[in-house]
């Protein structure tokens, strides 16, 4: 069971890193796999960075 999930984590980690290499590929995975294309942006912090997203979260939570 465990070499199951170690590998379909890696080929999920496989996947995703050939999409960031692969433009066709990124393009083809996101008309065809759901939240692709918002995965790797954060991901890849395309858009922005990590602490800018958290700090975004919080400040949402905050005004909760």
């Amino acid at each position: 069971m465990k070499y199951t999930i170690g590998t379909l984590a890696a080929a999920t980690v496989a996947t995703f890193a050939y999409a960031a290499y692969d433009r066709d590929f990124r393009r083809w995975m996101g008309d065809n796999v759901p939240y692709t294309e918002e995965f790797l942006k954060v991901v890849l912090q395309e858009q922005t960075t990590y602490l800018e997203q958290l700090q975004a979260m919080y400040e949402s939570l905050k005004s909760v």
